[in-house]
């Protein structure tokens, strides 16, 4: 009679011990994950993205993992560690695809954020395990490995198309923005200057923005940043109702200027509906005012180079526009 030979350890470990040894694996990345996390907490910029302050932590937290795994007894543990990095980049793709559609994931301090880090630790420890450990079949270790990397092309492919609905959505979020605001919008006739950002009070009451000069715009935009100085090169642009004591030119003084004084502030007519304030009360250089109908426009600047003759020429070519036109 024959007998039949005794199973080997390996053939084994499925039944007795592969879900024991990828969750002993789970649980020492976990613990690097939520480690990895605290000291993320310490320092001092706390959003979730490549902070370099990381990188001694990580490095740390991966060469640890070796001697962890060896003492928990997960079998291989040089190739479960060396697996690890891998699996860990795959499972965070997949994280960031996840990431617009889950609240709360964004800064280490939120706990869906310390939960997401633990639970992408564990799964890229425990997927290494699987791969790199013995007792499982090759053609399942061939799918974990597979799945798991496959995460990595597939968020390489999604992230542009998440990154386009997000802008399309932004950009339709203002576009309704600026059409709900009760008012008709002016801007001037400006060549050689771009509206680089604007703001509507959330009341409805006033609108703003900001034309930057375009050779001064294309200099931010490329790989030198703008200067201290050059950084208020913009002509402010705010649109408000015209107070009740709006008395021009006797009285330009209007809430907006910036100025707790209650004396008048005398102006000198420009152009028909369009005055100069040679001394604003809030200490800029020069400031215009146009009115239309019952809005009163500011147009003015906190720097010495932009010209005047810049600020009377948006003053006096206002024109209304439709809400796309401050899109861009």
């Amino acid at each position: 009679m024959h007998k039949r030979p005794a199973a080997s350890a390996e053939q084994g470990l499925p039944a007795r011990g592969l879900a024991g040894q990828c969750a002993r694996a789970a649980a020492v990345g976990g613990v690097l994950g939520l480690a990895v996390t605290a000291f993320a907490l310490t320092i001092a910029d706390k959003e979730l993205g490549a902070l370099g302050e990381l990188a001694a932590a990580v490095l740390a937290a991966l060469a640890l993992s070796w001697p962890l795994l060896l003492i928990v007894r997960v079998r291989r543990p040089g190739l479960t560690a060396l697996l690890a990095p891998v699996a860990l980049v795959a499972l965070t793709r997949g994280l960031t695809m996840l990431a617009p559609y889950a609240s709360g994931l964004g800064q280490w301090q939120e706990p869906a954020t310390v939960i997401a880090v633990a639970v992408v630790a564990a799964g890229g420890y425990a997927a290494a395990a699987f791969v790199g450990g013995p007792g499982a079949r090759p053609r399942w270790r061939v799918i974990v490995a597979v799945m798991v990397v496959a995460l990595i092309p597939t968020a390489m492919v999604v992230d542009p198309i998440q990154r386009a609905a997000r802008d399309a959505n932004e950009a339709a979020g203002r576009g309704a923005q600026l059409a709900a605001f009760p008012h008709p919008l002016f801007a001037p006739d400006l060549p050689g200057y771009t509206i680089i950002e604007y703001h509507v009070e959330d009341s409805g009451s006033s609108f703003a923005f900001w034309l930057r000069p375009t050779s001064a715009r294309q200099q931010a935009d490329g790989p030198s940043t703008l200067s201290a100085a050059d950084a208020s090169l913009n002509i402010a642009v705010v649109q408000t109702s015209a107070p009740a004591g709006f008395n021009p030119p006797a009285d330009c003084v209007i809430p907006n200027l910036g100025s707790d004084s209650k004396a008048a502030a005398p102006c000198v007519t420009a152009a028909p509906d369009v005055w100069r304030v040679s001394k604003p009360p809030n200490g800029w250089a020069s400031l215009y005012l146009a009115r239309r109908g019952d809005r009163v426009i500011q147009i003015s600047t906190a720097s010495a180079a932009i010209p005047e003759s810049d600020l009377a020429r948006a003053a006096t070519t206002l024109r209304q526009q439709p809400p796309s036109y401050f899109l861009g």
